[in-house]
C-alpha cells in the first residue's frame, strides 16, 4: 500500500498513482479522504477517486458516482479520464461520425 498522500496536480507524477488497477487499489486510506473531499471542485481528484470507486468498492451506487466523476473530470480537462472511442469513430475520423450501430448505439 502506498502509504503517503501526494499532491493532486495534472502532472504525470499524480496520474501515474491511477494507471493500473494494482496502483489505485494500493492508494492509502488517507489519499482517498483527501481525493474524496476535494472531487467536487477539482477534476483530477474527481479522477482519483472516480477510478478508486470503481476498483475498489464496485457495487451499483459507487459504479454510478463513478461514472459520474470520471465523466465531470474528463469534461473539465482531464485526458485520462475520457472513455476511448468506439472503434468505427477511429475508422472513419471524427468529422465523419455517424450513427453506425455496430460498436454501439451512440458510436
Amino acid at each position: 500500500m502506498q502509504n503517503h498522500i501526494f499532491d493532486i496536480t495534472n502532472t504525470r507524477d499524480f496520474l501515474q498513482h491511477f494507471l493500473t488497477n494494482w496502483r489505485t487499489k494500493s492508494i492509502s486510506p488517507e489519499m482517498v479522504e483527501k481525493l474524496k473531499e476535494n472531487s467536487k471542485s477539482d477534476p483530477y481528484a474527481a479522477y482519483g477517486y472516480g477510478r478508486w470507486l470503481s476498483l475498489v468498492n464496485p457495487d451499483g451506487k459507487s459504479i454510478r458516482k463513478a461514472e459520474l466523476l470520471l465523466t465531470w473530470a474528463g469534461s473539465n480537462g482531464v485526458q485520462d479520464a475520457m472513455p476511448p472511442l468506439p472503434e468505427c469513430s477511429m475508422k472513419a475520423g471524427l468529422k465523419l461520425m455517424k450513427p453506425c450501430r455496430k460498436c454501439t448505439p451512440l458510436c
